[in-house]
């Protein structure tokens, strides 16, 4: 995906307990070449773990917004991707990675996309 297009990737998590969890996407992100993280009412506060487990994603990490709904969270996004290990139900949109992955790079090569952490509920 061109470097332009990962400007565009949006990652959001919704209801993180663990600051250390938000630590270590925040750097899993910079190691990637992602910059926007989205926190949905996070059920921590990015303290001194989240810090030391970001290690070269602290600027990931400072510049995550706060939202107070996933519905906020995702305003301004053209393509939102979920997954899950779960099949059957209401999940009849399901896609492999494989197919889908051009369409995000096509997208993301456009529009804001983004990958919300949630429950199966939310999803």
């Amino acid at each position: 995906m061109a470097r332009n297009a990962l400007k565009n990737v949006v990652i959001v998590l919704v209801g993180t307990k663990y600051a250390g969890n938000v630590g270590a996407v925040a750097r899993a992100m910079h190691n990637m070449g992602l910059e926007q993280l989205r926190l949905v009412a996070p059920e921590c506060s990015i303290n001194e773990e989240a810090v030391r487990l970001a290690r070269s994603g602290e600027e990931v990490l400072a510049r995550a917004r706060l939202h107070p709904s996933l519905k906020s969270a995702l305003r301004a996004v053209g393509l939102t991707v979920g997954t899950t290990g779960k099949t059957g139900g209401h999940r009849d949109h399901a896609q492999a990675p494989r197919t889908l992955a051009p369409r995000i790079a096509e997208q993301a090569a456009r529009q804001k996309v983004a990958s919300p952490g949630c429950d199966d509920f939310q999803l």
